[in-house]
């Protein structure tokens, strides 16, 4: 091919330089032969220029092709060749970059390992992206191991049970998902001294004997280490007795041991141990990071369905010992009620009769010996004495006895007000109400002691009286109700209780004709009773009762006004 184009460029040249020179001169002979040798003089050095341009192209385009063939002569006629195979591994580079491109377009990834493409900036930048891409994949497939995990313990979590059982499908689980070849899952307790300790609830491929006791204190071990430190332990130089692996061929021990806590709101509630052949790679403890704090916030969900549990059967048992007891707090009412019932009597009777007593106030002032230096006229009645005859008294005659109460507690303020008794200046029993209260300076010192004095004297004969009347109406059989000036319930006695089988709570607040009587109570008799009761006069009738089960009872009314 190369002589078939030399030849014909050859011939064409002569052919134009002949016609040329058979014109111009007219066919002189020397002349064409002249005007050939300088033809063909320019022919070769239009050659020789077009052959150096060529030879650089060829040794370009081999460069870029990573070609080793490079052409050294300038007349080599090898070039024409070289551009003819250059065209052929252009073709080839660019097929086999389109392949590649298309590959990683179909998210395939393809080593770039043709010989075209070594050191090649093309081959080159699809390498760059090949391993960004398989970079983004390892990547992706983590990730999507991580997110499958969490979704496959997110149902295994949901699925509760009995806290052993529970723990038992969560630490198999976990160690297969992981690929570890020992996991032991411990819950967090409390003894009787309070000391928060970790026991062992289930274990997958575990040597129980390792944990005879069962129960793990703070600081103790690697697990103790975990409760202080509330962080993953991650450790890969293992002790040669601290755990061994078990198969039928024998013992290993492992090379790494993570130990990672159960935390969940800022409160350890576990640990998980797991032992592995092989080291976790991060995004594994990565996972198990997140897996750990979904499986704390389950067991947080259990250990306090277990404490509400465990006070509602407390509360049970309490409500049963109240329910006991209550028996017996009626069983003894029922023993004492027949002295209780003369007392009720006599504690109605009593209310009904007492009245209000005017109440008078007196004042006395005493210096810091205890000597009376100033009392009104009120305090002077009260002793039936004339004007200015208590002054100089010592504080005795306020209190009567001296053994009563000590001067001194009442400057200190130990006794700031009592009830006493003593004499009038006639010899008279005088009961006196007193308030004591320190005067004291600027510089913190009791200069005086004021006292403000009620005279209770008529109120200490009616207590006795009250008294003397309660055991009255507590020990009498009779039904006895006392109401306020508008009829409203405000005391019924035992009698009451036994006769018509209603509680004091059942009537207090009431008017008894609403809860005692009924359709057959005769209506004139209703009216005879409000009558008397509003005009104030003693009443004396009988009239048809309903006790508390219905049933219809006569009773003789005896209804006395107190005013």
């Amino acid at each position: 091919m190369k002589q078939k184009i030399i030849l014909s460029h050859i011939f064409f040249l002569l052919a134009m330089i002949g016609s040329v020179s058979s014109v111009l001169l007219g066919g002189s002979y020397w002349m064409t032969i002249g005007l050939i040798l300088i033809g063909m003089i320019l022919v070769v050095v239009i050659f020789r220029i077009w052959m150096v341009y060529l030879t650089g192209v060829v040794n370009q385009s081999s460069q870029a092709l990573n070609s080793k063939h490079v052409i050294s002569s300038k007349w080599s006629l090898d070039y024409l060749d070289d551009i003819e195979e250059n065209q052929e591994l252009i073709k080839r580079k660019f097929k086999i970059s389109a392949e590649l491109i298309g590959n990683l377009a179909k998210n395939e990834v393809a080593a770039t390992s043709n010989d075209l493409l070594v050191n090649d900036p093309i081959g080159e930048a699809l390498e760059k992206i090949r391993n960004e891409m398989q970079k983004l994949k390892g990547e992706e497939e983590k990730r999507t191991w991580i997110n499958v995990g969490l979704a496959r313990f997110g149902e295994i979590l949901r699925n509760k049970a009995e806290v052993n059982e529970y723990s038992h499908q969560i630490i198999s689980n976990l160690v297969k998902y992981v690929q570890a070849n020992q996991g032991a899952l411990f819950i967090e307790y409390k003894d009787e001294t309070n000391e928060r300790y970790l026991e062992l609830k289930a274990c997958y491929a575990y040597d129980k004997r390792k944990y005879l006791e069962n129960k793990i204190y703070e600081g103790q071990g690697l697990l103790g280490q975990c409760m202080l430190e509330r962080d993953i332990i991650f450790i890969t130089d293992i002790p040669k007795d601290y755990v061994k692996i078990t198969s039928g061929l024998g013992q290993a021990t492992p090379r790494n041991v993570i130990v990672a806590p159960l935390i969940f709101n800022n409160t350890f509630y576990g640990a998980i141990e797991l032992a592995l052949f092989e080291v976790m790679a991060p995004y594994r403890i990565e996972f198990l990071r997140e897996v750990c704090d979904n499986i704390a916030s389950e067991i947080a969900t259990l250990k306090n369905t277990q404490h509400t549990e465990a006070l509602l059967s407390e509360s049970t048992v309490l409500t049963q010992e109240l329910q006991t007891r209550e028996e017996e707090m009626k069983q003894n009412l029922e023993e004492l009620a027949a002295t209780q019932e003369e007392m009720a009597r006599k504690q109605a009777e009593l209310s009904g009769v007492l009245s209000a007593i005017d109440s008078t106030l007196a004042t006395a002032e005493f210096e810091t010996d205890g000597t009376l230096i100033k009392c009104n006229t009120i305090l002077e009645q009260f002793f039936e004495s004339q004007p200015d005859q208590l002054k100089g008294s010592p504080y005795t005659r306020l209190i009567g006895s001296e053994n009563q109460i000590s001067w001194s507690d009442i400057l200190s303020s130990k006794v700031k007000a009592g009830d006493f008794q003593t004499k009038t200046i006639e010899g008279k029993d005088l009961w006196l109400s007193v308030t004591f209260t320190a005067i004291i300076n600027s510089a913190g010192i009791t200069t005086r002691i004021l006292c403000l004095i009620q005279d209770i004297t008529q109120r200490k004969i009616k207590e006795g009286e009250f008294e003397r009347l309660s055991l009255v109406a507590n020990n009498t059989d009779n039904s006895v109700i006392i109401t306020d000036k508008n009829g409203i319930t405000e005391y019924v006695n035992a009698g009451f209780t036994k006769m018509s089988g209603y509680e004091p709570s059942q009537i207090i607040g009431l008017k008894p004709g609403r809860l005692l009587q009924g359709s057959l109570t005769d209506k004139n008799t209703i009216l005879k009773l409000r009558k008397g009761i509003k005009e104030g006069i003693p009443i004396y009738e009988e009239i048809l009762n309903y006790n508390s089960k219905g049933e219809s009872y006569w009773v003789s009314l005896a209804i006395n006004p107190v005013k």
